[in-house]
């Protein structure tokens, strides 16, 4: 088809060539454009903009792809939203038609200072994410802004087409290193998606804020981030909790839901991406819970009276939010003790069996040894966690004051390593309020995100929940 100016003949006047066809059922129906050849998008004498998309009337049922009405509309020859140039699909009865494997990431990393220690740790866990992903043209195109004081971007989705150059552009950001402005991060990235620097009009969206969440001006970061939530082109904001302390309801105030808020483990970004960008043979995709909790809780003499039973208070609330209800779960519960010694309370309990855990709490009582055997009570989870019969997801939390001697520290953090490191195990602290030592805590286990107080249990029991889920997706039989 050749469009003219005012439909003059083509080769008098400048003309834009594309192909226009209507597919039907009879249930849905769909157009697809197929441009070759524009030498036009305004021409002010008349008042004619060019512009792809359908439009009903009206204003009612319509689409306009980025650019119409303007110069950038003539670029629409080297686009696409389906995976071949020049090539535009819609669903005119409904949504427009979406492909599969497509997704524009822009990365906001926290580059103050209180990241110092963490900074490359921020920079590998983008290489680790974007190394599972086929970065192409066509595939998943990724862009990177950091943040202190102000923002800056790094690259946008016109520079990497594929995976080294990305790693090699992420390896060489360098730290900004001043306070830090979250908000500032998230106001450049909204301007991230514009076509003009490489956004794609049917691609899925992500803004995934990497930050400790200690931020200046926490409210407008929140207002920022639900500003690009409600956008039209359907952003979403993931939060990646990754510093030696972090403030968890910062980030979920700014993650699209509560699901959104993730440990700084790749394979939790790589999970949720799969919820939407799976293969075209998927069937469907199921989320499935599976974990193994040891909760060991300090019950020595040196901590008071109130801390202990802030202590059971936490352990009793903390269970109620894992109420089976929620979930079709294979998930058990541990308890053990320790001060001198360390010893089970229950052991291995289907956490369908509540009202048995919560009562096996209810019995707990302070021990009148002054010591905590800390090397001792690290063998004993070593053990467990050793011939668990869960292989998915195991969990060592620990309910404690962090009362750990200065020459010990080393020895501990080491042995917590090996847990993680050899065990599969997540460490959780969960300092007693107002009777912890918060440097020991943090300082005997790297990742903040595990990292909490007994007052943050709704935050601690959503957080877990959301990191034991597992995402499983079926695919057609051959």
């Amino acid at each position: 088809m050749c469009v003219g100016i005012f439909f003059k003949k083509c080769f008098l006047f400048q003309a834009n060539t594309f192909q226009a066809v209507l597919v039907t059922d009879g249930v849905l129906t769909f157009v697809i454009y197929n441009y070759n050849k524009i030498q036009f998008a305004l021409y002010e004498k008349y008042m004619y903009n060019a512009q792809v998309g359908f439009n009903k009337g009206k204003s009612t049922n319509y689409y306009a792809v980025e650019g119409s009405g303007t110069e950038g509309i003539a670029t629409v020859v080297s686009r696409t939203n389906v995976n071949r140039t020049g090539k535009f699909v819609f669903r005119l009865n409904g949504y427009m038609a979406r492909p599969v494997k497509v997704a524009d990431i822009v990365f906001v990393i926290d580059s103050s200072y209180s990241e110092a220690k963490f900074f490359d740790n921020i920079l590998q866990y983008i290489v680790d994410v974007t190394d599972n992903l086929i970065i192409a043209p066509n595939e998943t195109q990724v862009a990177v802004i950091s943040f202190s004081r102000i923002a800056r971007v790094e690259f946008d989705f016109t520079v990497c087409q594929n995976n080294d150059c990305v790693h090699e552009r992420v390896l060489n950001i360098s730290q900004l290193n001043s306070t830090s402005y979250m908000d500032t991060g998230l106001d450049l990235a909204s301007d991230m998606f514009l076509w003009t620097k490489g956004g794609r009009q049917s691609a899925l969206k992500y803004v995934v804020m990497i930050s400790d969440g200690l931020v200046n001006n926490r409210d407008k970061a929140k207002r920022k981030a639900r500003e690009l939530s409600q956008r039209q082109d359907g952003i979403k904001v993931v939060g990646v909790g990754l510093g030696r302390s972090v403030y968890h309801t910062v980030l979920e105030s700014v993650a699209f839901n509560s699901s959104y808020l993730l440990a700084p483990d790749p394979h939790k970004l790589l999970h949720l991406l799969q919820w939407d960008l799976h293969d075209p043979n998927v069937t469907g995709c199921v989320h499935n819970f599976s974990a193994d909790i040891l909760v060991i809780v300090e019950t020595s003499a040196s901590q008071s009276d109130k801390s202990f039973k802030k202590a059971l208070t936490f352990l009793q609330t903390f269970m109620d939010k894992f109420n089976p209800s929620h979930t079709d779960n294979a998930i058990t519960i541990s308890v053990a003790v320790y001060s001198s010694t360390t010893n089970y309370v229950i052991r291995e309990c289907p956490l369908s069996s509540l009202q048995y855990i919560m009562d096996a709490i209810r019995t707990l009582g302070q021990s009148k040894d002054q010591e905590q055997n800390w090397d001792h009570m690290l063998r004993f989870v070593d053990n467990h966690t050793s011939y668990s019969s869960v292989t998915t997801h195991k969990y060592a939390m620990f309910v404690t004051t962090g009362s750990v001697p200065e020459k010990s520290v080393v020895h501990v953090k080491t042995k917590l390593m090996h847990l993680r490191d050899n065990n599969s195990v997540r460490v959780v602290m969960v300092g007693i309020t107002d009777h912890s030592n918060w440097k020991v805590l943090e300082n005997v286990y790297d990742c903040g995100f595990y990292t909490f107080s007994t007052e943050d249990v709704d935050i601690v029991s959503r957080v877990l929940l959301n990191d034991i889920k597992s995402t499983n997706c079926t695919k057609l039989g051959k």
